[in-house]
């Protein structure tokens, strides 16, 4: 007698959440750096620019906002494409 393993049909992740997954990890990279900046700064007596850490925030919020508002953007119009084709079925019946 054979044992036979059925392979479970994963379905592979969206390519929308990939780029949310991408935008998130790349803005928190930049924001810890910033901290680690801030941290050389303050304690190690670091004596550089300062602009620098404000442009690297501005850059990590800014990649993540790009990221989430693309991710609803898509979602929101997928939605309504949705509950336009579940309201034309609903008046027929």
């Amino acid at each position: 007698m054979k044992i036979v393993f059925e392979k479970s049909k994963k379905k592979p992740m969206e390519f929308s959440k990939k780029i949310l997954i991408i935008a998130w990890l790349s803005g928190m990279a930049m924001i810890f750096y910033a901290c680690w900046l801030t941290y050389k700064m303050v304690i190690e007596g670091y004596t550089g620019d300062v602009s620098l850490i404000s442009i690297i925030l501005t850059g990590g919020f800014a990649e993540i906002t790009a990221g989430t508002s693309f991710y609803y953007w898509k979602a929101k119009n997928e939605n309504i494409k949705k509950i336009g084709n579940n309201a034309r079925e609903d008046d027929i019946v």
